[in-house]
């Protein structure tokens, strides 16, 4: 994590969060094997039940939405709908691929996904490479195409080839937690591979906000749409939720706290950022 020297935000909070979302649509799991390659796309639950629910909760807060560049194409009035709430739209692949192999020949795709996006009147600023960690290229990919930040995993917030990078941690992510086919996942870094009660992933959330608030840095929680189809996981967000509000931190879109971090750290902050994605 790295801090801001006066202060987050217009009212000089102590720590910013940013609650963010990934994927909409079928494309994760098709990239994952669950669901076949030509499965019919158009009316994923993710967007037909998680994310209109998912809108009327988040209300006027401030969040980003990290979403494949072909649901443009396949969720236009979706992608309007989140843009229309006043949420940041920002992108996550073309089609979720896993972007640690991300190399100079991708760069096609991210110019089609940042068209597609325009084509919808929306202008995007930052990228999530889906699985975590970038790739060798992916910084100067974001840079050559007008990208000005990236959110990966890791453990410090900070400046990274000239690019702002918002980390996250796995145990901020609700997926890690609560997806079943991430099992040897979870077995790799705890030891096991069953999924966390809503009880752990609080207490992950809120060790999470716990860390970001000591080092006056950036707390970033991720979640996925997919799975707010499901009164448990709905139940484990909208506590989660409530943590968040009761914190002294700005809360506030990626987009936003990687402009307050570039403008506050220049180059004197370096991002950490791991290695291991699933």
């Amino acid at each position: 994590m790295t801090s801001a020297p006066s202060g987050w935000g217009p009212q000089d909070r102590d720590f910013a969060v940013c609650l963010t979302f990934d994927n909409l649509g079928e494309y994760a799991e098709i990239q994952a094997g669950v669901l076949p390659p030509d499965t019919p796309r158009g009316s994923h639950r993710s967007v037909t039940e998680g994310l209109p629910w998912l809108l009327e909760l988040l209300e006027d807060r401030p969040a980003t939405f990290f979403v494949e560049g072909c649901a443009a194409l396949d969720y236009p009035a979706a992608l309007r709908t989140i843009a229309a709430a006043g949420k940041e739209v920002a992108l996550h692949g073309w089609e979720h691929e896993p972007s640690a192999r991300l190399g100079p020949e991708e760069g096609p795709l991210v110019a089609k996904a940042i068209a597609a996006m325009r084509s919808l009147s929306i202008n995007v600023s930052g990228f999530r490479p889906p699985g975590g960690p970038p790739g060798r290229n992916t910084f100067a990919l974001l840079r050559g195409h007008g990208l000005t930040y990236a959110s990966c995993v890791g453990s410090r917030s900070g400046m990274s080839a000239n690019v702002p990078v918002l980390a996250y941690e796995w145990e901020a992510v609700d997926a890690y937690h609560f997806e079943p086919h991430l099992g040897a996942f979870r077995q790799s870094r705890r030891g096991s591979a069953a999924p966390s009660s809503t009880d752990e992933y609080l207490a992950a959330v809120d060790a999470a906000l716990a860390r970001a608030a000591a080092a006056r840095g950036v707390c970033v929680l991720v979640w996925h749409p997919y799975l707010l189809v499901n009164d448990a996981h709905r139940d484990a967000f909208t506590r989660g939720l409530v943590r968040v509000d009761a914190s002294d931190a700005w809360v506030a879109s990626c987009g936003s706290v990687a402009q307050a971090l570039s403008c506050s750290t220049g180059e004197s902050s370096s991002a950490v950022i791991e290695a291991t994605g699933w």
